[in-house]
């Protein structure tokens, strides 16, 4: 059974409807219960414990699920490719993972990709093939050919960059990372998933594993299975065979995409590893198919099967004078694992990887905080209007699937405010080609204008009688404000994608004087952070004046050039700006400073003379 797609690396956003499923059939309960997930996480929960697990059909959201019977294994997209769900845990932080194992080396992905598409690996039918190393060695070498941190298949097939072994002198070469892979998404911070993904290092299980203590049949350990670079020699075949204290032995356990060991998939139904894999779940390709055929590489004699590579080294000699490098790998059938020479075999690639539950349940949080979501409805570059998403707003701000300019005045007229909007429902739908979500009731309504996102809060009129809309920036990481340094202004910056200033230019005064540090009329976030210009205080006796910047990230907003400003309404001409109180309006026992602009504000109601006016 499947879960659809978790990431939208278009918008680098986890799908909150997905999410929620696939959480829903981790638990086994029918509704989200992210405690229940994080208390599994933390006692450890295979994916036969959660094949066991019983979820009736529903509905999330918008999107409908099937149920879930006892003995279904789960796979859900990611990336675009099929993940098997193996294991519930924690890592050294504490945060919830779950880690998932590509479901098959054949994927529709992959269908149109080249063969060969670089030196040694290839796709043949939408199958990823690779060969572990690109020479063969003995495991006495400083970089033997089956030691996982330099292999081949880890740095380029898998796109981790890096050094891997190259020849039997003791040369490694260097990886670059390749935006182009199609492990790009998950190994390349620019795409963004990997903000929601935890690397091996984090991982104690990872970082301690032994075939003999998780494998019942197992009468050794294997090379790679753990990454320490303390792990004993005892249990090795021998003590060559135990990688640990060569260099690059570990490089592996920073890398977001690795292929799983032996201990973890285990290989039969009496050694079902550490994640307690179903045969289904250790099959590959058709399930029985051996040989694929196809080239990788010039080399012709390379051949190709549908066993699934594991990052686990073994030598099958029986004396240390023939202990050439091998590695193991999973029958097709998933009943069985093999063992072969690294150089003289391209096996189908079949990476894991771990998500942090953590991390996407914050950022699935944060888009339902944001509500639902508007396109943008104004192209600062071409100036023009998205009539298709401003007709959009107008649903979701009158709760009218046919609102007009009339609706949205009679609206405005009786003035509209977050509460209400956010209490209105509206169904799915297209506008104009456009598609847009549905409204349920309790959901903010977040409109893009000029790359930054707000808030709808108020809907009133204007003394000129037109319809106004207050929108307020919503409080989250502007994803246009990433690159934006932190010592952009004098007294403002931005860090992770939030803007921070002082409110005057870093000094204060008591509320007596002309220009009190505290009076927004002259501060220095009015006059510079948002780039209005003008004057704003130095003193509580001297102004200095700013000039607008059309690099500022409000440029938009409040300079003529870019059209923007032409649809904006000034506080001037907005009258419940013009004579507010908070003693009205909040029940409190004194008006605040700066509420409203009038020049003419009685000084009745504030705590202390003068009121700043």
């Amino acid at each position: 059974m499947s879960v659809g797609e978790l990431y939208n690396s278009s918008t680098h956003k986890v799908n909150p409807d997905n999410f929620n499923i696939l959480m829903k059939y981790i638990s086994g309960n029918d509704v989200v219960d992210i405690s229940k997930v994080r208390a599994l996480a933390n006692s450890q929960t295979s994916a036969k414990d959660i094949r066991s697990n019983i979820v009736s059909a529903g509905t999330q959201g918008d999107t409908s699920y099937v149920a879930k019977a006892n003995g279904k294994d789960i796979c859900v997209r990611l990336g675009g490719l099929d993940w098997q769900v193996m294991y519930l845990s924690t890592d050294k932080s504490g945060n919830s993972i779950l880690t998932l194992w590509l479901d098959n080396n054949v994927q529709d992905a992959w269908m149109n990709r080249s063969s060969p598409e670089t030196g040694d690996y290839a796709f043949i039918n939408g199958g990823l093939y690779s060969r572990y190393s690109v020479w063969t060695s003995q495991d006495q070498w400083e970089y033997p050919s089956n030691m996982y941190g330099t292999s081949y298949v880890s740095a380029v097939t898998l796109n981790n960059g890096g050094l891997y072994s190259i020849y039997a002198d003791n040369k490694v070469a260097e990886a670059e990372q390749d935006s182009g892979s199609v492990f790009a998404l998950f190994t390349m911070s620019q795409f963004g998933l990997t903000d929601h993904l935890i690397t091996p290092r984090q991982v104690g299980w990872q970082e301690n594993q032994s075939a003999l203590e998780i494998l019942t049949s197992s009468t050794t350990k294997y090379s790679n299975d753990a990454w320490s670079k303390t792990t004993s020699s005892q249990g090795f075949i021998f003590p060559v065979v135990n990688f640990a204290s060569k260099e690059y032995s570990d490089q592996w356990a920073d890398a977001y995409l690795w292929l799983p060991s032996m201990c973890e998939t285990g290989y039969n139904s009496s050694n079902v590893g550490l994640w307690e894999t179903s045969t289904e779940q250790r099959s590959n390709f058709d399930g029985i198919t051996t040989s694929v055929t196809g080239s990788v590489g010039s080399d012709t004699t390379i051949r190709i099967r549908s066993r699934t590579m594991l990052r686990s080294g073994h030598t099958d000699a029986t004396t240390l004078e023939y202990a050439t490098s091998t590695i193991k790998s999973l029958q097709p059938t998933g009943t069985a694992c093999h063992g072969d020479n690294v150089k003289v075999v391209a096996y189908a690639v079949r990476p894991a990887l771990h998500i942090n539950l953590n991390s996407m349940y914050l950022d699935v949080m944060e888009q339902t905080a944001r509500g639902v979501e508007v396109g943008q409805i104004y192209n600062t570059t071409t100036k023009a209007l998205d009539t298709n998403n401003v007709k959009i707003l107008t649903k979701y701000i009158t709760g009218n699937a046919g609102a007009t300019s009339s609706t949205v005045s009679t609206n405005a007229t009786e003035i509209t405010d977050a509460s209400e909007i956010r209490g209105y429902t509206i169904s799915a739908g297209t506008e104009g080609g456009v598609a847009y979500y549905a409204k349920a009731a309790g959901q903010d309504v977040t409109v893009t204008i000029g790359g930054i996102e707000w808030t709808a809060m108020y809907l009133s009129k204007d003394k000129n009688n037109n319809s106004v809309l207050t929108l307020w920036m919503n409080g989250f990481k502007q994803n246009s404000w990433s690159t934006r340094s932190s010592t952009e202004g004098a007294y403002y910056g931005f860090s992770d994608g939030i803007m921070y200033s002082d409110y005057s230019a870093n000094w204060s005064s008591p509320s007596q004087g002309n220009y009190p540090s505290n009076m927004y009329g002259t501060s220095y976030i009015n006059a510079v952070t948002l780039n209005n210009g003008g004057s704003y205080a130095t003193s509580n006796s001297a102004v200095t004046t700013a000039t607008q910047s059309s690099s500022s990230v409000f440029a938009p907003y409040t300079m003529s050039s870019y059209g923007l400003t032409q649809y904006l309404v000034k506080p001037r001409n907005v009258a419940w700006q013009e004579n507010q109180s908070a003693k009205d309006i909040e029940h409190v026992s004194f008006n605040y400073p700066n509420d409203a602009w009038s020049t003419s504000t009685s000084d009745n109601g504030f705590f202390s003379t003068p009121n700043g006016v």
